[in-house]
C-alpha cells in the first residue's frame, strides 16, 4: 500500500471513530428537594421541564403568571446578578394558548435573546445561556402569540 493510501485509510478510520456515539444521554439532574411545592399547574409543568430544558439550573423565583388575550404582551423585570452566573427563561402555556413568545432585554432595554420556535413551551438561553457580566435589572417580555388563556414564564439560574 502506498503512503497516500495508508494516510487515506487512517483518516477514514479516524473519522469513523469520531462518528455518532451509541451512548445514551446522561439522566437529568433532579431539582433540590428544598424547593417549595409548586403553587399552580403551570409552575408544576415548569418544574417538570426544568431538569431537561434547564439542566443544572434552579428556579430564581416564582414564575410570572397571567391570563392573556391573544396577541397580548406583558413584561416583568428581574435582577440578574452577573459575575459569571448564567440564566435561561422557560415559558409555559396553559389551556387555550398554542404559542408563547419570549424576549429578553438587558438593562439598557436592548433585545439580547428571544425564542425562535413556535409552540407552547419556549426556552430562551437553550443554545447560549444568558451570562451577564454585570448585575442589572433585565426585562422579560411574554407574548401570547396564538390563543388566549394562562401563561407563565420563569427565570432559571445556576445555583
Amino acid at each position: 500500500m502506498s503512503a497516500a493510501g495508508a494516510r487515506a485509510l487512517l483518516v477514514a478510520v479516524a473519522l469513523g471513530a469520531c462518528g455518532p456515539s451509541e451512548r445514551e444521554a446522561p439522566p437529568p439532574i433532579p431539582l433540590p428537594e428544598s424547593l417549595d411545592p409548586p403553587r399552580t399547574p403551570l409552575e408544576a409543568r415548569l418544574r417538570e421541564r426544568g431538569p431537561i430544558d434547564a439542566a443544572t439550573l434552579v428556579p430564581q423565583a416564582a414564575p410570572f403568571e397571567a391570563s392573556y388575550a391573544e396577541g397580548e404582551h406583558r413584561s416583568f423585570t428581574t435582577v440578574l446578578r452577573g459575575a459569571g452566573i448564567c440564566y435561561k427563561v422557560l415559558g409555559q402555556a396553559g389551556e387555550g394558548v398554542t404559542d408563547v413568545d419570549l424576549f429578553v432585554y438587558d438593562p439598557n432595554n436592548v433585545l439580547q435573546q428571544r425564542d425562535d420556535g413556535v409552540g407552547p413551551e419556549p426556552v430562551v438561553g437553550g443554545r447560549r445561556p444568558i451570562c451577564p457580566a454585570e448585575p442589572g435589572a433585565w426585562r422579560i417580555e411574554v407574548v401570547a402569540a396564538a390563543g388566549s388563556g394562562p401563561v407563565a414564564a420563569q427565570v432559571w439560574m445556576a445555583p
